[in-house]
């Protein structure tokens, strides 16, 4: 076999779009639009986009998201950035914004603890 025959093994795979090591540096700023895309596209909230805020209460007294909205919204934060809540996380005052979601996405794909 010649050298040109031969399989290339240095090559790396390069990961696909939307996959968890896709994006291997975060910032909240930059989870919050996947996060509103979610809610807006993924959920079918039917929101108006600039009720969206980053602060706006994702429970009482903001968006008012049921149990089973809040669960799907977490499915899909889990399976778009390869994470998986703990149970200690899954309060009120984790969920109480799209920045605290955004916060803790980060922290957690980090490697640190929330």
């Amino acid at each position: 076999m010649d050298s040109s025959s031969r399989l290339d093994t240095t090559a790396t795979a390069t990961p696909a779009e939307g996959s968890p090591a896709a994006a291997p540096s975060l910032s909240p700023a930059a989870v919050l639009p996947e996060l509103r895309r979610m809610l807006l596209v993924d959920l079918k909230l039917g929101l108006d986009e600039a009720a969206l805020r980053a602060d706006v209460p994702l429970l009482e007294g903001g968006l008012g998201l049921d149990s089973i909205t809040l669960f799907e919204l977490i499915t899909l934060v889990e399976r778009r950035y390869g994470l998986s809540f703990p149970p200690e996380k899954m309060t009120s005052e984790t969920f109480c914004s799209l920045d605290a979601v955004a916060v803790l996405v980060v922290q957690m794909q980090a490697g640190g603890q929330p």
